[in-house]
């Protein structure tokens, strides 16, 4: 089994943190989500997302980690913690 390596972003967080694909992002309203990156897109702004646990809407990474959306990498996560039920589990203790 070949070893998981997450995309580094090309953007940092609000407090200038390195962001990864998979790491969860927070807002000081509390709202979170996690960073996915979409290869079928070629422009970073479009292929760099955080999908929000409160209603799963993607939104571009570049919009929320600035002096408006002012998000931080709150979590580091594993590969193993998006796959299979553990997602789920997630998702209904976001709820």
């Amino acid at each position: 089994m070949s070893e998981f390596k997450p995309k580094l972003s090309p953007y940092r967080d609000f407090y200038g943190r390195e962001i990864c694909e998979h790491d969860e992002l927070a807002h000081r309203t509390g709202e979170a989500g996690i960073v996915v990156f979409l290869s079928e897109f070629e422009n970073p702004a479009d292929q760099w997302r955080v999908i929000y646990f409160d209603d799963w809407k993607l939104s571009r990474l570049c919009l929320q980690v600035g002096d408006k959306g002012c998000a931080f990498v709150r979590n580091r996560l594993d590969a193993g913690f998006l796959q299979g039920p553990r997602l789920a589990e997630r998702r209904g203790s976001m709820s």
